[in-house]
């Protein structure tokens, strides 16, 4: 299939599955989006859209010790802090006619003290919400205000099927506490609220995949997403968590999805569509076209893969307007080389450019 035609096949079912994310969105939002759609699918490196999604990130303290976390990268350690309200305010008027936001960093977003007016704010712009919590404080300013937005993604990020192997992942033996939390917010959330659970797929976990769909079954939760480890984000631990055998993490995968197929639950896994499918591809990158990451402090990097600005960033929102450095030299540059199939050293770890 030409590459052009396939394309364009992609993003009208990309646009038909989402048909329902319309619901509540206004004319300059929906013309916005569609324009941000046709851009990144023609590779524009000088865009005339603005992001469709943007992910903020609230905060990157965190209580737990995750030990494939790049926040422990003994390389490079950022400023810990937490975003103002006052700040994230800033950052949303440069976004007018976004569709969706993601409230997710490198910490623990629900660790912010103003979460739950972000939430509100987000909610009174017509703006679906994302979020994802390892689900160890769940305060109730917070769960009242995702009862109250009209359409909320939230995701419990557990790594683990099992305690034993929770507590060896995640530093803490607290995965008793977290299941109860998980089953309180489940039998207590609204409809319009979405959650699924997240699985970091790595050398100690990816033997109890099919386990964790049984959990999933269990918290009445029917979405799982999993994720790969990316390369940048490692320290010197590499070699105890990133997988070299993918015929084996193939197999356990294929039993998961067959085992979620049965359950009624839907396994969302990048790796599997990207690295195994015919899409594998770094000028399928989206993030330069679609998806901005802005950090705590207001720095606008490369992506939710690369988040640390001391690694790469463009600039910062709060000091410089968003539209300009959205068509900066150096984002068109970066870009540029995506759409080439030549991605930066920066890059080249992510699964999009194997």
């Amino acid at each position: 299939m030409p590459d052009g035609y396939r394309d364009t096949v992609n993003l009208v079912k990309y646009i038909w599955e989402r048909r329902h994310r319309l619901k509540g969105k206004n004319l300059s939002q929906i013309l916005n989006a569609s324009l941000n759609l046709f851009e990144n699918t023609l590779r524009h490196t000088r865009m005339c859209s603005l992001p469709m999604t943007l992910q903020i990130e609230p905060t990157n303290r965190c209580n737990l010790s995750c030990k494939q976390c790049f926040r422990y990268d003994r390389v490079s350690k950022r400023i810990l802090g937490d975003l103002t309200f006052e700040n994230f305010e800033k950052i949303m008027n440069q976004f007018p006619k976004v569709f969706d936001v993601s409230l997710i960093g490198l910490g623990e977003s629900f660790m912010n003290k103003d979460l739950y007016r972000m939430i509100d704010s987000l909610d009174k712009r017509n703006v679906d919400i994302s979020l994802t919590t390892n689900g160890t404080v769940l305060d109730k300013k917070t769960i009242s205000s995702i009862n109250k937005a009209k359409k909320v993604y939230i995701q419990f990020s557990l790594d683990a099927a099992l305690r034993d192997t929770y507590k060896k992942i995640r530093g803490v033996d607290c995965f008793d506490k977290v299941l109860s939390n998980i089953k309180e917010f489940i039998k207590f959330k609204k409809k319009s609220v979405h959650a699924s659970l997240g699985f970091v797929v790595m050398l100690d976990n990816y033997h109890e995949l099919d386990e964790f769909v049984r959990l999933a079954a269990e918290l009445n939760i029917n979405t799982i997403h999993l994720g790969d480890l990316n390369g940048p984000w490692l320290g010197d631990n590499r070699d105890e968590l990133l997988i070299d055998n993918t015929t084996k993490i193939k197999k356990n995968i294929e039993k998961a999805y067959k085992s979620a197929k049965e359950k009624g639950i839907e396994i969302k896994y990048n790796r599997y569509a990207y690295l195994w499918g015919e899409e594998a591809n770094i000028t399928k990158c989206w993030f330069l076209w679609q998806f901005p990451y802005i950090t705590w402090d207001g720095y606008l990097t490369t992506c939710c893969n690369l988040p640390n600005p001391e690694t790469h960033n463009f600039g910062n929102v709060l000091e410089v307007s968003f539209k300009k450095l959205w068509n900066s030299v150096s984002y068109r540059s970066f870009r540029k080389t995506l759409k080439k199939g030549l991605p930066k050293k920066v890059c080249r770890t992510c699964h999009l450019a194997n």
